[in-house]
């Protein structure tokens, strides 16, 4: 009898499990079949570029990538991401082929058009209708959605449109006060750690901007730096380690698959986390801003309404106005924007900030000057606030800003989809590919500048 039941439980285990190998392989072929199209227009595109007049590496392009995938993930280690060693694949590829004006490097099966000269990056940048971005970047499209950042060219047009009026010089100014006191509070803290051997300064960098572009933009005081509303820093942080993660790994890239990852639960969680922040935000600022319209029309505190005197208004007060206005700009587009900018401007402030440091701290000589300029400038009142006119004197500060951009970029890598063919030089640029800017190696030309790889001023400085 025992045996007989174990026999049938045997059965059903085995019955289970063809249900479930079944299951899978239906859904496998119906995920395959759905995705045919787009594996079609790839495969068109890769064997119409191979006939094209780019150059390119003379091999299987399947192999090579899997070659060079499988090298970089043997050299990486906790220490050095693998992100970083691709970055470098890609820069010791152009250098290979730097006398070329442009390369044809393939990404699995997607052909990638590399513009690292300045005559060729000329044309790119000169053409108005290749601004459209390319598909890695809707990995990030569940958090920012389609705004300014990741929005197609007529939706890019009109945003840019809108928000210009935003970014206007002449606003700083106003927002002089918020930079002086957030910047003392970094001062203060940076103070502190005097004494260690060595401190890691891209999150107290990183907290500051935050804490910058908040109250000035989205007029919200997070208080980053005092660690308070740490779920909402620790969530936009943990969203760059998962693109990071999965920007580099092809196979994550159906959404299908990623989300059942821990990285993707992960991803989601801190996305949710994110977006109940900005609105939050977006909701206490528009009740604020109906309730002042309202009180200003019918004469009570109309000299407290300063935000509504101002020429030039600050962006979530410019967002705000057209949503309501014009109803058809939602929130949802409203929170668009709002997490375009709270992502990506606090981020790469830092980090450039931080590089800028590291710079200095590299070349005591110009840090010596640099600061020699300072103290001309305040003299021996090293307490009171900066002004626009102090920040217009600092001449040999904007140098070393600007040299830092040249040897670190913000954004080392730009990646566009030509929707269009166009034409530049050796060859002929085909509709739906992809072409990649790189500002590093542009900045690194040898022919362009002496000592490329030296962090030197004296090209950007008039005797």
């Amino acid at each position: 009898m025992r045996t007989l039941q174990w026999s049938f439980r045997e059965e059903e285990k085995r019955t289970s499990w063809r249900l479930w190998l079944y299951t899978i392989l239906i859904v496998g072929v119906f995920m395959i079949l759905m995705r045919m199209p787009t594996f079609l227009k790839i495969l068109k595109k890769t064997v119409f570029l191979q006939r094209c007049t780019i150059p390119t590496f003379n091999c299987m392009n399947l192999l090579f990538y899997l070659s060079g995938l499988l090298s970089i993930y043997r050299q990486s280690r906790p220490d050095v991401p693998a992100f970083c060693l691709i970055l470098q694949a890609i820069f010791g590829y152009i250098r290979v082929v730097i006398k070329e004006k442009i390369f044809c490097l393939y990404i699995f099966f997607k052909p990638f058009v590399l513009f690292y000269k300045p005559e060729t990056a000329e044309v790119v940048l000169s053409n108005t209708r290749l601004i459209d971005k390319s598909k890695e970047y809707e990995l990030l499209s569940q958090y920012i959605g389609k705004g300014l950042f990741m929005g197609p060219g007529l939706k890019w047009r009109n945003r840019r449109k809108l928000l210009t009026p935003a970014f206007h010089f002449s606003i700083l100014k106003e927002f002089l006060p918020i930079f002086q006191e957030k910047s003392s509070v970094l001062v203060s803290k940076l103070q502190t750690l005097t004494r260690e051997p060595w401190i890691d300064i891209v999150p107290l960098m990183s907290a500051c901007a935050l804490d910058i572009i908040c109250e000035t933009a989205m007029g919200v005081s997070i208080n980053a730096q005092d660690g308070q509303n740490s779920e909402y820093i620790k969530a936009t942080h943990e969203i760059t380690d998962s693109f990071m993660y999965r920007v580099i790994r092809p196979w994550l890239y159906p959404d299908f698959i990623f989300k059942w990852t821990a990285y993707g639960k992960r991803f989601t969680a801190n996305i949710r986390r994110a977006h109940e922040f900005s609105r939050r935000v977006i909701k206490n600022k528009k009740l604020d801003m109906e309730v002042r319209s309202k009180y200003t029309e019918v004469g009570l505190f109309p000299n407290e309404c300063s935000t509504h005197s101002r020429k030039h208004k600050a962006f979530l007060e410019l967002l705000l106005e057209h949503h309501l206005k014009d109803p058809s700009f939602t929130e949802e587009d409203v929170r668009e924007e709002v997490d375009t900018f709270m992502f990506a401007g606090h981020d790469t402030t830092a980090m450039s900030l931080s590089w800028a440091l590291y710079c200095l701290g590299q070349n005591p000589e110009i840090q010596l000057r640099a600061q020699e300029e300072l103290d001309q400038i305040f003299e021996d009142d090293i307490s009171r606030d900066v002004t626009r006119e102090d920040i217009t004197r600092m001449v040999y500060l904007e140098c070393v800003i600007k040299e830092t951009f040249r040897l670190y970029p913000i954004v080392p890598l730009i990646a566009r989809e030509c929707n269009e063919p166009f034409t530049v030089y050796v060859g002929k640029i085909h509709q739906y590919e992809a072409f990649l800017r790189n500002d590093r190696i542009i900045c690194f030309n040898v022919t362009e500048f002496v000592n490329a790889e030296k962090y030197s001023l004296k090209a950007l400085i008039i005797p």
